[in-house]
């Protein structure tokens, strides 16, 4: 196996989805969020666990993405949330995925390929409450439920919405959000249409909006153990993250006073040094931004990045890091050490969790620990 991987743990991941399912309740369906490769812990082992510890069904942003679950043998309900494009209507009739129901377009084209396959088709209507992404308008949704409900092709499984601002101070908006979209069941339900389940909350909404849990949630970030709006966990959900980056060292290298290392030379060595070699770069994920400014683990110490992180490579001082030796294991992301964790990793890049761990290339190993429901080894 390649000496740099990604090592989820499996146990990590069912205390995650169980502590969501204690705050919301038996009642309401727990839509596990897979989607860019299961915020980057592995699309299809990921998909199987959270459904053997009692996920209801799973959420995907890509039908590219619910094929492969199919492909790998997950029979589970699927939900795409992203926008259907209506030229793929037959692979979601053909492999029973659930679409987003936006348009009328959409509609005319998952219902022909039901008829041409002598099949039906769940969809979910989604409806645009502010975040103006996709979505029909609140104006339209009554029109375009009552097309859903006269077409004998098509199933009314829930319509939906997401929340713009559940993780920002001002909740305002976000409960604007939810008064638009109650207001359009109630329409749709005034016009006839039958809405067996309504779902607004990812994981901000979730922690934050009990009223919000509706009949069915989306967590996403809180499954893989990330807090998603800290400060705001009005319910005390535990996050345990399930996520690690590790390497092997390849390589060591003495170096004297003033040698420079990696490309362009940006780092010069004050005084005899030793320098090693972490076999990942920022293909794998790893940003770049993190030349001369990054830290990892060794040997329970805490070393610099110096030089420029490579595209398969970056160095490390271990100089102050006695008996170090090539093959010794390097913590990269996550771990016990609070300044390791992706939160705080994220944090000194200036961006969010929720880019660090998709950016994690497939080019890494995915490597599964813990005691696993699904019967699959640990």
């Amino acid at each position: 196996m390649r000496p740099a991987w990604v090592e989820v743990d499996l146990d990590a991941l069912r205390a995650n989805l169980q502590s969501i399912r204690q705050v919301v309740g038996l009642e309401c369906e727990l839509m596990a969020v897979v989607k860019a490769n299961a915020y980057g812990h592995g699309l299809v082992r990921v998909a199987q666990h959270f459904v053997a510890c009692g996920a209801d069904s799973l959420c995907v942003a890509l039908l590219e993405e619910a094929l492969e679950l199919r492909e790998s043998g997950v029979a589970a309900p699927i939900l795409v949330m992203g926008a259907m494009v209506p030229d793929q209507a037959s692979d979601y009739v053909t492999h029973g995925i659930t679409a987003s129901l936006c348009s009328e377009d959409g509609l005319k084209a998952l219902s022909s390929a039901c008829e041409a396959q002598g099949k039906s088709a769940a969809v979910h209507l989604k409806v645009n409450t502010g975040m103006n992404r996709i979505g029909v308008s609140p104006s339209a949704v009554s029109a375009l439920g009552q097309a859903v409900r006269d077409d004998s092709h098509l199933v009314l499984g829930a319509v939906w919405s997401h929340l713009a601002t559940a993780d920002e101070s001002d909740d305002s908006f976000a409960r604007e959000q939810h008064r638009r979209l109650m207001a359009a069941v109630r329409e749709l339900r005034s016009v006839g249409v039958d809405v067996p389940m309504v779902h607004l909350a990812a994981s901000a909404g979730i922690a934050r909006f009990g009223e919000m849990h509706l009949g069915g949630v989306r967590p996403g970030l809180a499954l893989y153990g990330m807090d998603p709006c800290p400060g705001h966990n009005v319910f005390g959900i535990h996050y345990r993250p399930a996520l690690s980056v590790k390497a092997r060292i390849v390589a060591l290298t003495d170096v004297d006073r003033g040698d420079g290392v990696s490309y362009g030379l940006t780092h010069e060595a004050a005084g005899p040094s030793r320098i090693a070699t972490v076999p990942l770069g920022y293909a794998d994920g790893y940003d770049r931004r993190f030349s001369n400014s990054g830290m990892v683990v060794v040997r329970r110490r805490v070393v610099p990045v110096v030089g420029r992180v490579c595209m398969d490579q970056f160095m490390v001082d271990v100089t102050g890091v006695p008996d170090v030796v090539i093959g010794d294991e390097v913590l990269v992301a996550g771990g016990p050490e609070p300044e390791m964790s992706v939160c705080a990793l994220a944090k000194r890049l200036g961006t969010i969790p929720h880019e660090f761990v998709t950016g994690l290339s497939q080019r890494l190993p995915r490597v599964y620990r813990g005691a696993s429901l699904d019967g699959g080894s640990p």
